[in-house]
C-alpha cells in the first residue's frame, strides 16, 4: 500500500511538471527583489526573502523523530535561465537532540550548491547538496562529537510579492513607448565658446 501511494505521488508530481513546463519556458520565473517564498521540504519548512535579484536569505526549521534543527541560509543565484536557476550558498544551524539515553545540543554549518526548476512562474522544485560540519555535545555525559557529514535537501517553493526582472524591463519598455517621439530623438545643441578649443 505504501509503495502504491509513493507511485501515485510520483505520477502526480510528474504530471504537474509536464503541465507547467511549456508555460514556464516562455514566462520564466516570477522571482526578484522583495519576493517572499515559502519552502516545503522533508521534514520541515523555510521562509525566504530576496534581498535583490541574486541573493536571498532564508530562515528554516526541520523536525525529525529525535532532532530539532533551526537556522539561516544565504543563497547566491547565478544568472538564471528561463526556467532553471543555479545557486550556491551557506547555512548555519542550531541543533537539539534527545534520545532514550543521550540528550544534548550543538551546531552545524554547511556549504551547498543546487538548482531550482520553475514549473510555474511562482512555483519551483529545489534540490541542493553539500558537506556540513556538525558539532554535538551530550548534556548528561559531557561528551562531544564532531565531524563532516553530507546533506541533501529536496522540496517545493511557493513565491509571492516582489517584482521580477522581466516585469521591470516590461514596464520600462512601456514607459519608453508612451513618450512623445520628439523626446526620444537626440537633441541638437548650438556650438558655444567652450567648444572653441576643438578648432586648434
Amino acid at each position: 500500500m505504501a509503495r502504491l501511494a509513493q507511485a501515485a505521488l510520483c505520477l502526480c508530481i510528474g504530471a504537474f511538471i509536464l503541465s507547467g513546463r511549456a508555460y514556464a519556458a516562455d514566462a520564466g520565473s516570477g522571482v526578484g527583489k522583495g519576493t517572499f517564498g515559502l519552502g516545503l521540504n522533508y521534514p520541515g519548512l523555510g521562509l525566504r526573502y530576496f534581498l535583490n535579484d541574486r541573493n536571498a536569505l532564508e530562515a528554516k526549521a526541520q523536525v525529525d523523530k529525535d532532532v530539532v534543527l533551526g537556522g539561516l541560509r544565504l543563497y547566491n543565484y547565478f544568472r538564471p535561465a528561463p526556467s532553471l536557476s543555479l545557486f550556491i550558498g551557506g547555512e548555519a544551524d542550531y541543533v537539539h537532540y534527545k534520545g532514550e539515553i543521550s540528550r544534548g545540543s550543538g551546531a552545524a554549518g554547511q556549504i551547498f550548491g543546487g538548482f531550482e526548476y520553475f514549473v510555474l512562474p511562482s512555483v519551483s522544485l529545489q534540490a541542493d547538496f553539500g558537506p556540513a560540519y556538525v558539532y554535538l555535545k551530550d548534556q548528561r555525559e559531557s561528551v562531544s562529537v564532531n565531524g563532516i557529514e553530507y546533506a541533501a535537501n529536496f522540496g517545493f517553493n511557493f513565491y509571492w510579492g516582489g517584482e521580477s526582472k522581466a516585469g521591470r524591463s516590461g514596464r520600462a519598455n512601456r514607459s519608453m513607448k508612451n513618450k512623445p517621439r520628439h523626446e526620444l530623438r537626440p537633441q541638437r545643441r548650438e556650438p558655444t565658446t567652450e567648444d572653441s578649443w576643438l578648432i586648434y
